[in-house]
């Protein structure tokens, strides 16, 4: 990696990936100024500079809002390969158990980023015996493929069942109906990570700053949840 001071002054890490780990510690080998985003609130146990959404709050604060709402029987689409997902799916987990909700192992569905892979996960759950009446899925692109499936099968949102995602990207709020969504603050952490970047390449010492960076997230609620109606 050595070659790369040739390029670039420092560099920003992002995203949660197979691997990811492997090429942090690679980094953290050389000279290289660099910021680890988005990969996880689980990563703050590195010593390396990370800036990353607090995961499993974003969990807590989806399920609060759909219990609030009367929902007992939800589900979760996400793909669990990826660290932070495995997060939320320990937390979702945690949440269950603590307020004592329906589960059935079905109710976990794992998914690839794609939104065909997520309307096949929908398809499944709409068919159980018992089906939920909430699902939240681990990301909008996910949230909106479920969406299809369920209209596509007659059944209506939120009236039948509700959709809850999570990222906030712009195409949520154009969805039908209006997606309701835990925000990533993605702006903010870019920002973040920009200025803590251009610190180190200029001197500053990890010592010197208040690292990790763990960013909340918030529930924006738009169309997409109601209570159920049975």
């Amino acid at each position: 990696l050595e070659f790369m001071r040739n390029w670039f002054d420092g560099l920003i890490v992002i995203g949660d990936m197979l691997g990811h780990q492997a090429a942090i510690s690679n980094l953290d080998n050389t000279d290289m100024p660099f910021v680890a985003l988005a990969h996880g609130a689980a990563a703050a146990q590195w010593s390396q500079p990370l800036i990353s959404i607090d995961d499993a709050a974003g969990v807590r604060l989806g399920l609060d809002y759909l219990c609030s709402l009367g929902h007992r029987r939800i589900a979760f689409i996400g793909n669990t390969e990826y660290a932070g997902i495995r997060t939320r799916w320990a937390t979702f987990q945690q949440v269950v158990e603590e307020r004592g909700l329906y589960w059935s192992d079905d109710y976990l569905q794992p998914c690839r980023a794609s939104r065909l892979a997520a309307a096949a996960c929908a398809e499944r759950l709409l068919s159980l015996p018992t089906p939920p009446t909430a699902i939240f899925c681990m990301a909008d692109l996910l949230a909106l493929g479920a969406l299809s499936t369920i209209w596509r099968l007659g059944w209506r949102v939120p009236e039948s069942v509700s959709v809850l995602g999570f990222d906030d990207i712009e195409e949520s709020q154009t969805a039908y109906p209006p997606l309701s969504t835990i925000r990533q603050p993605v702006r903010d952490m870019a920002e973040q990570s920009f200025r803590l970047l251009s610190r180190l390449i200029n001197g500053a010492t990890m010592d010197q700053e208040h690292l990790p960076v763990i960013v909340e997230p918030k529930l924006i609620v738009r169309k997409s949840c109601a209570p159920p109606i049975a």
